[in-house]
């Protein structure tokens, strides 16, 4: 994609050109480079205000949004997250879906929950989640729908601490995973498994379950998320009657934060130690 972007100049198709620079905002998000993230989405809003193009300003927007929430820096996040949301089009953008792994708005919907609740507005979170949910589950796009329950059920759950319906969404999300062959999220829908089985009070089982998707997350080369994970596998060491062990895990966490930038979850990896 480097070697790509390298080659982009006046004559490239703008689709293509916005397809390379989504790629490597995509591939630093996953793999936890978060400075180099930053970069590549400003980049990105860049070439798109440049082109006036509404989509990519549209996904543009959603990147930067996304990445200054895994930063911790949440009004920046909502602000760029609310662009995003203003500027989409459900018919218009569609077929993007197919270009870009999912649905903009829905993903749109997903960080800017993320970015509510953590800024205190947490009644207004759920309703974006749930509208995120509900966009998701119109496009029936299968991708799209996996990545909306792991962020705005999933990841809201976890932050509501309302374990309660998770394993039957984390089911469903190893399901159709399964059929259509999405190892990525497929590893999330176990770790929600294993916290689900932890908060009720299944610590052991719990623990199987957060290692055995840990293990298939990092295997994908993800590195994302990776300090709120882990600080769940702690709670369930910490449950379990495991205290050492909790305390090492909360270290990598915290190391993980530390070298990758990602820094949304720091503070209730610390509340966990």
């Amino acid at each position: 994609l480097l070697q790509a972007k390298a080659l982009i100049d006046e004559s490239t198709d703008p689709a293509q050109k916005f397809s390379i620079l989504y790629g490597i905002w995509a591939c630093y998000y996953v793999g936890g480079e978060v400075a180099l993230q930053r970069d590549a989405a400003l980049d990105f809003v860049r070439e798109a205000e440049r082109l006036g193009d509404a989509a990519a300003l549209c996904l543009s927007h959603r990147a930067l949004g996304t990445t200054y929430v895994t930063m911790g820096e949440f009004v920046a996040g909502r602000h760029h997250l609310e662009r995003a949301r203003a500027l989409y089009d459900p018919h218009e953008h569609a077929r993007f879906r197919y270009q870009y792994g999912q649905d903009i708005g829905a993903t749109a919907l997903c960080y800017l929950c993320w970015a509510l609740w953590h800024l205190g507005y947490f009644d207004q979170a759920s309703k974006v989640a749930a509208e995120a949910v509900r966009q998701a589950d119109e496009v029936a796009h299968p991708h799209t729908q996996v990545y909306t329950i792991c962020h705005a059920r999933g990841m809201l759950d976890i932050f509501r601490r309302r374990p309660e319906e998770t394993p039957s969404y984390a089911g469903r999300v190893v399901s159709l995973c399964g059929e259509h062959g999405f190892p990525f999220w497929a590893a999330g829908g176990r770790i929600l498994s294993g916290w689900a089985a932890t908060c009720r009070g299944e610590a052991d089982l719990g623990i199987a379950l957060l290692r055995e998707g840990l293990a298939a997350w990092r295997d994908t080369g993800a590195r994302l998320w990776l300090p709120i994970f882990l600080a769940l596998e702690a709670e369930a060491h910490a449950k379990a009657g495991h205290p050492d062990t909790a305390l090492q895990v909360i270290a990598e966490a915290i190391q993980v934060s530390e070298e990758t930038g990602e820094r949304w979850a720091i503070a209730e990896v610390l509340r966990m130690k």
